[in-house]
């Protein structure tokens, strides 16, 4: 298996996109599932060494109701966990504005996917309700013609 030089910047990467899908103003059961993903990834890291860091870092930075509160907290805590890890592995720290700035930059999440999807014009719209209405009203028409035919014997 390769190293974490190999899969390391990936792993980070998911880590930064998965904060930056964090709501602005989550949920008590956002906070819960994000708490229990981000906490688990101490015990699934493909190298004894990483997850051992990891913990320890987790300890250092724990997932508080303060990092928990809002998107920014939390893309702050995953940068400020990063940079422990620049740290020990003698990298440049990247600065918070930097981070924060550098993952929305890059965001190749599926929002923009999303947005371009639930901007759809009415005659979008219209076309794919047409095969619905038409299956309704034939629908209807059976119906109809049972009833009718049920009603005169």
């Amino acid at each position: 298996m390769s190293g974490p030089d190999t899969w390391g910047p990936h792993g980070w990467k998911f880590i930064h996109y998965v904060t930056l899908g964090y709501a602005d103003k989550p949920t008590k059961e956002d906070k819960i599932i994000y708490k229990k993903f981000l906490t688990s990834i101490q015990d699934i890291l493909p190298c004894i060494l990483c997850r051992n860091n990891y913990s320890k870092h987790l300890k250092m930075y724990p997932l508080t109701d303060f990092v928990l509160k809002s998107r920014l907290n939390l893309m702050t805590w995953g940068i400020k966990m990063h940079n422990l890890v620049n740290m020990e592995n003698n990298k440049n720290e990247v600065p918070m504005k930097d981070g924060i700035a550098k993952i929305k930059d890059e965001n190749d999440t599926c929002a923009s996917i999303v947005t371009n999807y639930t901007k759809t014009s009415k005659l979008d719209r219209f076309i794919n309700l047409s095969p619905m209405i038409v299956f309704g009203i034939i629908l209807v028409y059976q119906l109809f013609k049972m009833y009718c035919k049920k009603s005169t014997i």
